[in-house]
């Protein structure tokens, strides 16, 4: 067991934590590593942005082609999601 975390340990664990819920030593050890370390904090609220984004509307089927360009406005109202999310 690592008594301090690195940014790609964090990363990592931030990413896990949005689908399981993490032992009790890794809470307490990312929140460590969390509260001395702005860029992984900005990690994880980026993180929470991009799922509540991909959670904003169901995708079905043909919604999910890769190959489908985002329209104009579409890519506005996603940058002003993710600004508000973000930033606001």
């Amino acid at each position: 067991m690592h008594w301090m975390y690195s940014c790609k340990d964090v990363s990592q664990l931030i990413s896990e934590s949005m689908d399981r819920t993490l032992p009790f030593y890794q809470r307490v050890l990312m929140g460590l590593h969390l509260i001395v370390c702005k860029y992984c904090s900005r990690c994880r609220e980026h993180f929470k942005a991009i799922r509540a984004a991909s959670c904003h509307e169901e995708l079905h089927g043909s919604e999910l082609d890769a190959s489908r360009e985002l329209s104009n406005e579409g890519k506005e109202r996603l940058k002003k999601f993710l600004n508000n999310h973000l930033y606001g």
